[in-house]
């Protein structure tokens, strides 16, 4: 069957229109990572950052509990958005033939695992 203009670019179209949840997980996790580290200065690593936004009132915290807990649009909608995140995270796989290109990029697979890992235990902490 022969491609016409309209249909041989299909399969390029596609994979465009469909979100990259983890393009936007890290352009939401910079200024949350540089929040916190100003609103918790003394605090020397991501793990004390987030055991004390778990643990005290703050903007965050207290934002994200009203968004948990709220039944209408906003919370629907966040609830939902925060399970496609999931899932989506979930599938990814990111493969690395013989080699790690560089050092950089090793690092930011292991902070990529890492804060999916601590976004879950906000989100399932936050609900108890």
């Amino acid at each position: 069957m022969p491609t016409s203009l309209y249909t041989e670019n299909s399969e390029k179209w596609k994979s465009l229109a469909s979100i990259d949840y983890l393009t936007q997980f890290v352009k939401a996790w910079i200024p949350f990572n540089a929040w916190y580290r100003s609103y918790y200065p003394d605090l020397d690593s991501d793990r004390k950052a987030i055991n004390e936004i778990k643990a005290t009132q703050n903007k965050f915290r207290d934002k994200l509990i009203s968004l948990l807990t709220n039944e209408g649009n906003d919370g629907v909608s966040f609830k939902s958005r925060t399970a496609e995140l999931h899932l989506a995270l979930e599938e990814k796989h990111i493969y690395i033939t013989k080699k790690i290109a560089s050092l950089s990029l090793k690092l930011l697979l292991n902070r990529i695992k890492k804060y999916k890992i601590i976004l879950l235990e906000i989100i399932v902490l936050i609900k108890l």
